[in-house]
């Protein structure tokens, strides 16, 4: 009796687990600049820092990356990256052809309406709470800078709508400012996209196997 009320609770542990998992948000930050300096930083926790990512890139330091458990960091050796990547086996021509050969029943108005309104929503979602981008920019071509000052002012209100002032420099060759990204997204809905986006494939992908035919000999 004790053991199945101790392995009652460890279910309800790990479905309250499930839950927070899937509800708490996963806050993200990008921070970058370039100047006389040139640095990069990225972050990603999760349940106020108790678990996260970070990514740090500057010109006088290796990239870094390592991750948080409780207040301990543990690096990520990079190389492990470029190793998975060249141990990564190609794939065979028929499994190709029978990906190539599925991607054509995905071809359909019904199902591509419904991929965009998915990637609407989650677009939406993962808009970045604060999003700020300043800097100037410009060519050894003047004329290459006049082309991207006229593009600039063509969506002038909308790019200042959006926190983006870039602006351009005809007398020199520059390319420096900042940017500042943050926001968060939750588990839950976008698990929620994902199933519709699914339950909305077409049907005949479940229908396109073919099982082969068992024969029975009688003496």
């Amino acid at each position: 009796m004790k053991l199945l009320l101790i392995f009652g609770y460890v279910i309800m542990a790990l479905i309250l687990l499930l839950v927070l998992i899937m509800v708490v948000p996963v806050e993200f930050k990008i921070h970058g600049e370039k100047f006389e300096k040139t640095f990069l930083r990225a972050r990603v926790i999760w349940f106020k820092g108790l678990l996260g990512f970070h990514f740090r890139l500057a010109d006088t330091e290796k990239m870094q990356m390592y991750v948080s458990v409780f207040g301990l960091k543990k690096k990520i050796d990079a190389h492990l990256f470029n190793k998975f990547k060249g141990d990564k086996e190609k794939p065979e021509r028929k499994e190709k052809d029978k990906r190539k050969k599925y991607s054509r029943n995905y071809i359909e108005s019904d199902f591509l309406r419904c991929a965009l309104i998915s990637i609407k929503k989650v677009l939406r979602h993962i808009k970045p709470r604060k999003f700020t981008i300043e800097g100037r920019v410009g060519f050894e071509d003047p004329y290459v800078t006049g082309l991207v000052c006229a593009v600039l002012n063509m969506f002038y209100y909308e790019l200042k709508k959006a926190n983006i002032n870039v602006n351009t420099v005809f007398d020199d060759e520059v390319l420096e400012g900042r940017c500042l990204i943050q926001g968060r997204v939750v588990l839950a809905y976008m698990a929620y996209i994902a199933l519709r986006l699914y339950f909305s494939r077409p049907v005949r992908i479940k229908q396109d196997q073919k099982f082969e035919e068992v024969k029975s000999y009688v003496n």
